[in-house]
């Protein structure tokens, strides 16, 4: 739902009041065709197929033991391979934090609860946001995900 143009009436009194302009949005719904088919079929399902031929593949790669990636001194990942954890999962990290912590090189769950007092210090230093991972129990919460992942 949406407003549409202005409609602006005009009344022709005498003297002060003669130009007097009342205006008024009108309600209206818009309706948005995303696309015409000529013959009136619809389009057909492609994503049903590919998740038939995508359930082997899961199971043998759910059946191949994962391979943690390489980790530096820090406790961060130098190159990352795979499809990382959804961090905002943990209570205080949103979308913007996700990111910095991507930045850092932190990807996974293990690695957030594998993170030593230094390491959560100099982390925060980076973020710019001091004392945030203890005050929201990041790695209490990594460790539950950790287990769960």
């Amino acid at each position: 739902h949406t407003r549409g143009d202005k409609v602006i009436t005009r009344k022709k009194r005498q003297r002060q009041t003669y130009r007097r302009t009342i205006g008024h949005k009108q309600h209206l719904t818009v309706v948005k065709i995303t696309g015409i088919s000529a013959d009136g079929a619809k389009k057909p399902a492609k994503k049903a197929a590919a998740k038939k031929d995508d359930a082997p593949k899961a199971e043998a790669a759910a059946a191949a033991p994962v391979a943690k990636p390489e980790v530096d001194a820090r406790g961060r990942i130098t190159s990352l391979e795979g499809k990382p954890d959804n961090l905002k999962k943990i209570s205080g990290v949103g979308p913007v934090l996700e990111k910095k912590l991507h930045e850092a090189g932190i990807y996974f769950f293990w690695q957030v609860a594998a993170l030593t007092a230094a390491q959560i210090e100099e982390l925060e230093q980076e973020m710019s946001f001091p004392g945030r991972i203890t005050r929201d129990n990041w790695i209490e919460q990594a460790k539950e995900f950790a287990k769960d992942a």
